[in-house]
């Protein structure tokens, strides 16, 4: 009996570090093609907790977050764990947080060169003027990088969110509008069933 169970523990402990080691290799593939440098500064659209910031910083020590959300609640908890020596991936280069709107980024116009915007873009309900703002702060030639869910059909919608997914044609549409240039597409596949395949692209101001 004691073998069994020991057996099994082994097996469940196995699986579960696999799970992990496997959710950081596909977290690394997806920033790998954010085309970061150390010392840039990295303006991240609707970040929520800061979660996707945390991997990122793992690999980029040196990168400086501006974190923009529509929530003082999930800016409050990302000082709160940054705050924390325990805490894993603090962002040990610095980062500002920013209390946004829903069709408004209170930053500088033209000052910087990397916005990113991960699965949040089909939630903006006038995505048009959001991606008027990303041009608005961004200096010539700075890119955006959208990171979205391909949709398994038209209108479908993830968890709570409201609005629908938009499909890639429709985001390359939506800033061909606004004037930007498209610099690279990927997509992902996902690699777990709680997850949903994606594409990445990156626009160029």
């Amino acid at each position: 009996m004691i073998k069994y169970l020991l057996l099994i523990t082994t097996v469940v402990f196995i699986s579960c570090t696999t799970t992990r080691y496997n959710r950081q290799e596909v977290y690394l593939k997806e920033i790998s093609r954010y085309n970061l440098n150390n010392g840039d500064t990295l303006v991240d659209i609707g970040c929520e907790i800061g979660f996707h910031d945390y991997q990122i910083a793992h690999y980029y020590p040196d990168l400086f977050f501006v974190l923009e959300d529509i929530d003082a609640n999930n800016l409050e908890q990302i000082k709160k764990n940054n705050a924390n020596p325990q805490f894993v991936n603090p962002m040990k280069a610095g980062y500002e947080l920013v209390l946004g709107t829903a069709d408004t980024i209170p930053l500088r116009e033209a000052t910087y060169k990397k916005i990113l915007c991960r699965k949040t873009l089909h939630e903006f309900a006038q995505p048009g003027k959001m991606i008027n703002e990303f041009k608005r702060i961004l200096i010539p030639g700075g890119e955006v990088i959208i990171v979205d869910i391909n949709p398994k059909y038209p209108g479908q919608k993830y968890h709570d969110c409201i609005q629908p997914f938009l499909n890639k044609a429709q985001i390359i549409q939506l800033f061909a509008n606004e004037g930007f240039l498209l610099k690279s597409a990927a997509s992902f596949t996902a690699r777990f069933t709680d997850l949903q395949d994606g594409n990445i692209l990156v626009f160029t101001k």
